[in-house]
């Protein structure tokens, strides 16, 4: 009806081929005005969108896994602003670790928030991913709404949402049995407990002085343990 007023109107329509292929339209009807302004007739242009709605499907598709996923885990999962720090949505497991809800959370900076114990590890893990590098697993300290202190180890990935370049953040947090499991698994404490065994003393167990500096976090050292015995 609009068409045969005057106006151009565009709408969709599908239809199935033969072989069962759905195929989407786009078609434009734009009105023939005669000289005295009547509508003589329509001319038709149809376009083939259907790439176009296969790829929305697509999209529309794996925004939902991911949002499924993304509220779903029980890690803290933050999405934010990689400038300012804005929370741009958190999901359940941010809101247990972090204390903070996610009303408290959104449109705030995680520095409003006090979260980051020292803003400059956040900001040594922007400058490796600004350089083209990638952030695993890395061990962090942050600071839920009580006060207490997380260690947590965080991974990070960039995306571009309304053109802003963000930060989506998955965290896990650390307690002192996890650390104490991975440093005695550690080669180099196995192998120095077997060189105490084998020599029968205390000794060949913290001749290895440096190897310390694989507890991380934990701040366990041989050197720390030796004088303990000795006392």
């Amino acid at each position: 009806d609009r068409a045969l007023e005057g106006f151009r109107v565009t709408f969709e329509r599908s239809s199935v081929l033969d072989n069962g292929e759905e195929r989407h339209l786009e078609v434009e009807l734009i009105p023939n005005i005669a000289a005295q302004g009547r509508v003589c007739g329509l001319f038709s242009i149809p376009t083939d969108v259907t790439q176009r709605k296969r790829a929305e499907a697509l999209r529309l598709a794996s925004e939902d896994k991911f949002s499924k996923a993304f509220h779903a885990s029980p890690d803290w999962v933050a999405l934010t602003v990689m400038d300012t720090g804005e929370f741009i949505e958190v999901n359940e497991g941010f809101e247990q670790i972090a204390g903070f809800s996610r009303a408290e959370a959104i449109g705030r900076s995680a520095f409003a928030l006090g979260i980051w114990v020292q803003p400059e590890q956040r900001a040594a893990l922007i400058d490796k991913l600004s350089s083209g590098g990638s952030v695993r697993n890395a061990d962090v300290v942050l600071r839920s709404k009580s006060g207490a202190h997380r260690l947590m180890q965080l991974s990070m990935e960039t995306i571009e949402l309304g053109g802003k370049q963000c930060l989506l953040t998955v965290g896990r947090e650390q307690h002192v049995g996890d650390r104490f499991s991975q440093f005695i698994q550690h080669p180099c404490f196995r192998h120095v407990t077997r060189s105490a065994r084998l020599q029968g003393t205390h000794s060949g167990l913290f001749a290895a002085r440096g190897c310390h500096q694989h507890t991380g976090d934990l701040r366990v050292t041989f050197s720390d343990s030796r004088d303990k015995i000795q006392s």
